[in-house]
């Protein structure tokens, strides 16, 4: 064999092997770029790490590393003064409490609440100026006697009387609405029955915006 017939040879045989070295390295696969999840961090974030809140109010915080919110577990260190649900605190009644929440096996910051009951304003109630006062009465008075009632009130003001006996309301003549004068006076007379029976009875004296119970005694 030749000296050109064996250069002849070498070459295809060289450009063979460069192929199949290329081809290998091709199929071999890159190294894979692993990609790690940052840490959780678990941060309950709310406007002041010392808060004060009224009770029967609510607030909402934020947990900062969350991905899956149903795996949160937050818990409070009072559940008479706070209650935690989802991320939301409802203030329950006065104190000071601690919440802190639970993911993933990471514990959170510890945040302190402090809630104050609402002062609640008690209504002043205004006296109520009494303008009807008894003047006279018969009592204690007789069965079968006449009685008078005299009274004062507000001036040119219609009054209605009543008087109760252990039978009920009295019928007896002159027990008729009336008007005072300008002066405010009243008066009122009428007849006890005689079949009335002695005992402690009453009166009632009013008008329009007041009235007035007045004690009595039939002997």
């Amino acid at each position: 064999m030749t000296l050109s017939t064996k250069r002849f040879l070498i070459f295809p045989l060289i450009l063979v092997l460069m192929l199949i070295q290329g081809c290998s390295s091709d199929a071999e696969p890159d190294d894979e770029e692993i990609i790690e999840d940052d840490p959780v961090e678990l941060r309950i974030e709310i406007l002041d790490e010392s808060i004060m809140i009224e009770a029967s109010t609510e607030i909402r915080f934020d947990l900062k590393g969350v991905k899956d919110e149903s795996k949160i577990k937050c818990e409070s260190s009072d559940s008479k003064i706070v209650k935690i649900v989802g991320a939301t605190v409802y203030g329950l009644g006065s104190g000071k409490a601690n919440i802190n929440c639970i993911y993933d096996g990471v514990e959170s910051n510890t945040v302190s609440i402090n809630i104050e009951a609402p002062v609640v304003e008690e209504p002043v109630e205004e006296p109520v100026e009494e303008n009807i006062s008894v003047i006279s009465l018969t009592s204690p008075i007789k069965a079968g006697s006449n009685a008078t009632l005299k009274i004062k009130g507000l001036p040119n003001t219609e009054y209605s009387i009543s008087v109760y006996y252990s039978s009920g309301e009295s019928e007896a003549s002159g027990l008729q609405d009336k008007t005072s004068g300008s002066d405010g006076k009243v008066s009122w007379t009428w007849k006890v029955g005689s079949r009335t029976k002695p005992g402690e009875y009453h009166i009632e004296v009013y008008s329009a915006d007041e009235s007035l119970i007045i004690p009595f005694t039939v002997k």
